[in-house]
């Protein structure tokens, strides 16, 4: 806000440490929530129309990233670490081999880099036709989502407006799990307690509300036939409407 006041006219978010002994004490705020927060700062001090936002980070790759963070507030995103992914890619031997023998169009680097962002651009084009919005000004800070699992505090931090029936993670949750990102987290292998699987049994997973119990119920309670199937005699019935 005073550097905004001061006269700057573009705020840089940035994850890329400055140095190795900064990247090992310290980890980066996820940059949806930091350029939401900056946004709405801006927005209650009056002066969001007097700086743009861009967004360099490495956690923004595919056109959803950019739609959000677009979303809510950026004006540009840098995606550092896809554009070094493509380079590292477009050096394999594997990729330069099927360049060689003609199952990729040859590429320079700056080239492959320039398809990925022409891609991304064309997903967030199709995003913004589907909301029938044709320009991304129009689209930019329009926080036209609904939040699923994040708490009234993270809300009101950074995604002001935004609805979020459910409630769910807060601040403190978020800065947990970008910790657990570390790499001396990593090395403690942290086995996770449920990894995401749906499993109707109990003790295997969540309780989930189509359970086979119930689907075993439903079909009792509508007298369904299992030994009609299509690959019997299930075309050959008379259609009861």
């Amino acid at each position: 806000v005073e550097e905004v006041k001061a006269g700057v006219e573009v705020l840089i978010l940035s994850d890329v440490a400055a140095d190795q002994a900064e990247l090992e004490e310290t980890t980066y705020i996820p940059p949806l929530v930091a350029v939401g927060a900056v946004h709405h700062r801006l927005i209650d001090e009056g002066l969001r129309m007097d700086a743009g936002i861009v967004v360099e980070t490495g956690a923004a790759w595919s056109t959803h990233h950019f739609a959000c963070l677009v979303g809510y507030g950026a004006n540009a995103v840098h995606p550092y670490l896809a554009l070094e992914t493509v380079k590292q890619w477009h050096g394999q031997d594997k990729t330069q081999k099927m360049m060689e023998s003609g199952k990729l169009k040859k590429t320079s680097v700056a080239e492959a880099q320039e398809n990925y962002r022409v891609a991304v651009e064309n997903g967030l084009l199709k995003i913004l036709s589907k909301m029938g919005i044709s320009l991304l000004t129009s689209y930019s800070g329009a926080q036209i989502f609904e939040a699923l699992g994040l708490g009234d505090d993270v809300i009101d931090r950074s995604f002001k407006g935004t609805t979020s029936r459910i409630g769910g993670l807060s601040l403190q949750d978020i800065a947990s799990e970008t910790i657990m990102m570390r790499p001396e987290s990593v090395k403690e292998k942290m086995k996770l307690v449920n990894y995401g699987y749906y499993k109707p049994v109990p003790k295997l997973g969540e309780y989930h509300v189509n359970s086979s119990d119930l689907a075993k119920l439903l079909h009792d309670a509508i007298g369904l036939d299992k030994s009609v199937s299509a690959a019997t005699t299930r075309d050959e019935l008379e259609n009861d409407g």
